[in-house]
């Protein structure tokens, strides 16, 4: 960790000068707290030693896909060998027909196929592809004419609670990459937006007259959320803030940071257009009335259906972020610090959360994560090990390309910088792939070399972000190709890359230091630190008091590294290291 008495923080550039107007501000959603912050990572993890997956195959899923997202969204990746996710997926996989009993198209409800399917897809969506197809036929074949799904034999009503995790179930299909109905979620979300009839609130069943039930506000929540989450998925809303791209952690900043910067009028992250001619006014005219009301209506303390409510808050907000940027700036400008004050209320001493009518302790516990992870921006980003569909045998030399149909090809290593860069930022790429690129960096520099100032700048200030990425080869080739650049402005992500929790991108950053600064005699680790670093870090982490003398060796060079740019650069700013989380 940097001296505190010697350096002051640096804000690296993203991507753009600050005397070009870059405006860098916490997300109002989180003027206090982020799923990074403290206190909040306190109360996951001891939710996480709460939380065991059991019950019957539904509360399994729930808990086994909280457990998941914890560890996606704390340690960047999927955890394999987990008893429990193994345990619930195994459940789910007898449920298929020639699994053993063939019950899943039979479950009376869409709650559980539709986790099951939101399982698959974020623990292996490569391997589990029959799978999920199957439940998306399944889906397919249980929607009701009208749009909405229900139970199996209520065939005159709508359900809004089940269609929201349909709803839910097909957008995360969509997001893995797989090929969803369109008709189906085009109905789907003209259901949402006619039932409610233009007051903007939900209830909870509907038949063909209406419905005589009160709107709670866990359906005013269930019901806005899917009718952004729907309209999403249809590509409906140009997308107005990137949530996978503008976090503390992908930007390289400390984790408790969280930055949006604001697109220029007209602006919005890239994607195709609208996948399907839907009724403008009538989506528009909806979500107005639906925040109209749930704005005036607003508070987490309910009398039922508490943390299942916790969950559909969150999807609600950060679907409306991506839609509009932000929740606006009434009730739900802060609307995850106050869900957060909120559960520090609920959380009782073992980690759990209490029962809430038949939302047992597992089944709330799960929920309550599931809200503290901020599960939907969790689904968005992918784990250290995702990987695209398609041949992953390649020559050891090549360097990899998208073909545009979610397989991969293989390009020599001349293919130029651009191709090398979208696959750097494609969430897809897998680690065997991101290898392969770090076998055909040397080649790639010189390339890089050759292009114009604006676009070096672009490409450099791009890779100065993944220096935080959390998957290692992307930090790897970052550190890499920032070093092999020998340019003076990219030492402060460096130094930053000092403190990577892999001890193999934190020796590259130092070497890379060494090889700008020609200090390559004076600023050295020992022979044993040097040599252990790069090793398996399993085997490191073996031997007893290893890995601690060599982190304390990187820290103490640290400390020098600052030193050294500080009397080149006295007015640089520095940041803290990757473990800062102040």
């Amino acid at each position: 960790m940097i001296d505190r008495n010697l350096a002051k923080r640096l804000i690296p550039l993203i991507g753009v000068c600050f005397v070009l107007g870059l405006f860098i501000s916490p997300a109002k959603a989180q003027v206090k707290y982020s799923p990074e912050h403290p206190e909040v990572k306190a109360m996951a993890d001891a939710a996480m030693g709460s939380l065991r997956v059991g019950g019957d195959v539904g509360e399994a899923t729930l808990s086994a896909l909280a457990i998941l997202q914890y560890y996606k969204r704390y340690e960047g990746r999927v955890p394999k060998n987990h008893a429990g996710i193994n345990n619930a997926i195994g459940q789910i996989l007898k449920m298929f027909p020639g699994g053993g009993n063939g019950k899943i198209m039979e479950q009376s409800e869409c709650y559980f196929p539709a986790l099951a399917l939101i399982l698959l897809c974020e623990y292996d969506a490569v391997k589990y592809e029959k799978e999920i197809n199957e439940l998306l036929e399944m889906f397919k074949d249980r929607q009701r004419p009208t749009g909405a799904f229900t139970y199996l034999g209520q065939n005159n009503t709508g359900d809004t609670s089940q269609t929201q995790f349909a709803a839910l179930a097909i957008w995360v299909a969509k997001t893995k990459g797989f090929n969803i109905d369109l008709p189906m979620a085009e109905k789907t979300l003209n259901w949402l937006c006619t039932i409610h009839r233009g007051s903007g609130q939900w209830s909870y069943k509907y038949t063909a007259g209406g419905s005589s039930q009160t709107s709670t506000l866990s359906m005013q929540a269930a019901g806005l959320s899917s009718v952004y989450l729907m309209a999403d998925c249809l590509q409906l809303y140009a997308r107005r803030k990137d949530m996978t791209k503008n976090t503390g952690g992908e930007a390289g900043l400390p984790r408790t940071v969280r930055i949006w910067i604001p697109p220029k009028e007209g602006a919005s992250t890239k994607r195709d257009g609208p996948l399907v001619n839907f009724d403008r006014g009538l989506l528009g005219a909806t979500v107005n009335a639906g925040n109209r009301s749930l704005e005036s209506r607003f508070r987490y303390d309910l009398k039922s259906w508490n943390y299942y409510y916790l969950y559909a808050i969150e999807r609600y907000a950060y679907f409306r972020e991506q839609a509009e940027g932000d929740t606006g700036s009434g009730v739900f400008a802060d609307w995850y610090d106050q869900g957060i004050e909120f559960l520090k209320t609920e959380q009782r001493g073992d980690g759990g959360f209490p029962n809430f009518q038949i939302e047992n302790k597992r089944i709330a516990t799960a929920f309550a994560l599931l809200y503290m992870v901020r599960s939907s921006e969790i689904i968005n980003l992918p784990p250290a090990d995702s990987r695209l569909q398609g041949n992953n045998k390649f020559a050891t030399e090549g360097i990899l390309r998208d073909s545009g149909d979610g397989t991969v090809s293989e390009v020599r290593p001349e293919q130029n910088l651009q191709d090398m860069l979208k696959m750097l930022g494609d969430k897809q790429a897998n680690q065997e792939q991101l290898e392969r690129m770090v076998a055909a960096l040397k080649k790639q520099i010189a390339e890089f070399r050759k292009k114009d100032d604006k676009s070096r700048g672009e490409i450099k200030a791009f890779l100065r972000s993944m220096i935080g990425a959390k998957n290692y080869y992307r930090r790897m080739i970052a550190v890499k190709f920032l070093a092999g650049e020998q340019d003076m402005n990219n030492v402060p992500a460096l130094i930053y890359g000092l403190s990577d929790p892999d001890l193999r991108v934190a020796v590259e950053a130092h070497d890379g230091l060494r090889l700008i600064s020609r200090k390559i005699d004076s600023m050295k680790l020992s022979d044993r630190a040097a040599a252990n670093a790069r090793r398996d870090p399993d085997v490191v982490a073996k031997e007893a008091g290893l890995e601690d003398d060599i982190r304390s060796e990187l820290a103490a060079m640290e400390r020098k590294w600052v030193k050294w740019f500080l009397s080149i650069r006295p007015d640089a700013e520095l940041l803290g290291s990757n473990n800062d989380s102040n």
